[in-house]
């Protein structure tokens, strides 16, 4: 889950929606025995080589993003899907909790985005 600032929310209705969401979430994952992590991800962070990038087209439906480094052009509302799955698992093979199937993981979504470099584009 996307950690809420509450310093920009202060005073507004979206805060006690994002409250209430949270809340119902959590009493979810207790009911259920689940683990909530929180993890911040970025829409406009590169999906494969990780660097910070700008935006090169804004329409109504779609923010596309353009790496500097390696190219990849991508919209911002699938790439931060991609980076939290990859963050995900990231975390998996830092903690050792599985950390052959994480590793395995990680490589294959790599692959993956190599592959399909205009996956991720509206």
């Amino acid at each position: 889950m996307d950690p809420i600032n509450h310093e920009s929310l202060k005073g507004t209705g979206l805060q006690g929606t994002l409250l209430r969401a949270r809340r119902a979430l959590e009493n979810l994952c207790r009911y259920e025995g689940a683990q909530l992590d929180e993890l911040r991800a970025s829409g406009k962070r590169c999906p494969l080589c990780g660097s910070w990038s700008a935006e090169v087209m804004h329409t109504k439906r779609s923010r596309i993003y353009e790496c500097p480094r390696c190219g990849l052009r991508w919209d911002r509302d699938k790439g931060v899907h991609y980076n939290t799955v990859y963050s995900y698992f990231e975390r998996l093979r830092r903690e050792e909790r599985v950390s052959v199937l994480a590793e395995r993981a990680l490589a294959s979504l790599k692959q993956w985005l190599l592959e399909h470099t205009r996956a991720l584009e509206r």
